[in-house]
């Protein structure tokens, strides 16, 4: 369900993948379909890590973007599958 991508560049690089298709290996693609509007979820505790309100108000703050007509502090993309397959960590990911 999850996809980590260890980029280069600084900054919410996915904001610039929407709209694109990533190809992971030599099979997968996925189709980038929106930022992913982020709720409280990430600033409450979770396992070994303590609540954090700071989170949150940095997304608010430094990447807030228009999704279907309103402001939201985003955080990663949705995406859909076009092609499977087995997806390996140092897996080459580009946009094509």
């Amino acid at each position: 369900m999850n996809v980590i991508v260890d980029a280069t560049s600084r900054g919410f690089v996915e904001n610039d993948w929407v709209g694109r298709t990533l190809a992971i290996g030599d099979e997968v693609r996925i189709g980038v379909s929106l930022p992913d509007p982020r709720c409280v979820m990430p600033s409450l505790a979770q396992q070994d890590l303590p609540r954090d309100p700071r989170i949150l108000k940095a997304l608010a703050q430094h990447n807030r973007i228009d999704v279907a007509g309103a402001l939201y502090p985003c955080a990663g993309v949705y995406a859909v599958a076009q092609s499977t397959g087995p997806i390996h960590r140092g897996d080459r990911i580009s946009l094509v």
